[in-house]
C-alpha cells in the first residue's frame, strides 16, 4: 500500500493542475483555448452582421484573444475575421490592423505597455514594445480605445524583438507572438495583466485579464506538501 500512495497523489496534483501550467502557449499560428490561462471569446457576428460594439460582419470579428506569462515571457494570441496583414476596405474606406496594449498595473487602463506588429512575406512576425506609450484612439467607438500606438509622440523600447507567426485559416486570421517580459521594464511580475486588440474602425474589440502561469517548481512543491499532509494523516491514523 505504501508504494501506491505516492503515484496517486502526484496523479491527482497533475489532474487538479490547470492545462496551462503543464504546457505554456506554442507559437504555431494555431489558436488553442486552453493553451492560455486567459481568453476573450466573442459573441460571434449577428443578425445583419452585427458585431459588438460596432457593425461589420466578419471582416470585423474580433473571435478570440489569449493572454498568458509567467516570471519570464508573455504569451498572446489573437484569432480575427480581420485581415491583420492587409487590412480592411469597406467601401471607400480601408482600415488597418490595431496595436496590442497591456495592462500591467490593474487599473483598468491599457497604457503601460504598447505592442506593435509587423508581419513579412512569409507570416513572421516581430514586435517593437512601447513602455507607457501614448496612444491614437478610435474614432467610431471610444469603448474600442486604444487602438494603436502613436508613433509621433512615442519612442520604441525594444525593436524587432520576440517571436510570433500570422496564418489564414478560412474566413479567420491567426496571430500568435510571445516575448521576454522584461521587455516590459516591470519591477516584479504582475499579479494580473490584461490585454487589448481593436482595429482602426473599432467595430469590435477584445480585452480580458489574467494572473501568472504557476512555475512548474511551485507546482511540484504543491505537490510534495499534498504528499507530506496527506503522510502525517496516515501516521494518525495507526496512531488510533
Amino acid at each position: 500500500m505504501k508504494i501506491k500512495v505516492l503515484p496517486a497523489l502526484l496523479l491527482s496534483v497533475l489532474l487538479l493542475a490547470p492545462p496551462s501550467v503543464m504546457a505554456l502557449p506554442t507559437i504555431d499560428g494555431i489558436f488553442h483555448s486552453w493553451e492560455y490561462s486567459g481568453v476573450f471569446e466573442d459573441d460571434g457576428v449577428g443578425a445583419n452582421g452585427y458585431v459588438g460594439p460596432g457593425w461589420g460582419g466578419q471582416d470585423f470579428d474580433v473571435e478570440f484573444l489569449g493572454l498568458s506569462y509567467n516570471a519570464d515571457t508573455v504569451y498572446f494570441g489573437l484569432q480575427t475575421g480581420f485581415d491583420l496583414k492587409d487590412g480592411v476596405t469597406y467601401g471607400s474606406t480601408t482600415y488597418f490592423a490595431g496595436d496590442f496594449f497591456f495592462d500591467t498595473d490593474q487599473d483598468d487602463l491599457f497604457d503601460d505597455v504598447g505592442v506593435d506588429f509587423a508581419i513579412d512575406s512569409a507570416g513572421g512576425v516581430t514586435f517593437d514594445i512601447y513602455q507607457s506609450p501614448a496612444s491614437e484612439s478610435c474614432t467610431s467607438f471610444t469603448s474600442s480605445n486604444p487602438y494603436q500606438v502613436d508613433l509621433k509622440k512615442s519612442a520604441a523600447t525594444y525593436t524587432n524583438v520576440g517571436t510570433g507567426v500570422f496564418l489564414q485559416h478560412g474566413d479567420s486570421y491567426v496571430l500568435e507572438g510571445s516575448f521576454d517580459l522584461s521587455l516590459m521594464g516591470l519591477s516584479s511580475v504582475p499579479s494580473d495583466m490584461g490585454i487589448h486588440w481593436t482595429m482602426s474602425c473599432g467595430n469590435d474589440v477584445g480585452s480580458i485579464y489574467t494572473a501568472p502561469v504557476p512555475e512548474p517548481a511551485t507546482l511540484l512543491l504543491f505537490g510534495v506538501g499534498l504528499i507530506g499532509f496527506a503522510g502525517l494523516g496516515r501516521k494518525r491514523l495507526f496512531k488510533q
